[in-house]
């Protein structure tokens, strides 16, 4: 498979990040960008963000659709690991 330099994923939901997901194995690099600052640790990842009127509402994914985010990160940190010692 040919291995691109770069993607670039316009929007940090969790479908933005998801896609980055997806597409990480086959870039080089993959940029999220988001108008929104996206603090990942500490009582500000949490937080709704501003362009996100109904973060603070319940979301719930059924059963099934729960392990496609799971099996993608894995995926994805497997990839990353592999490859850095490349």
């Amino acid at each position: 498979m040919t291995k691109f330099d770069q993607a670039v994923v316009l929007g940090g939901s969790i479908a933005g990040l998801l896609c980055a997901a997806a597409l990480s194995p086959s870039f080089g690099r993959v940029t999220v960008v988001d108008r929104d600052e996206l603090p990942v640790d500490g009582p500000d990842a949490r937080a709704p963000r501003r362009g996100v009127p109904h973060g603070t509402q319940v979301h719930h994914l059924p059963a099934p659709v729960r392990t496609i985010p799971r099996a993608l990160a894995t995926a994805t940190c497997a990839h990353r690991t592999s490859s850095a010692g490349k």
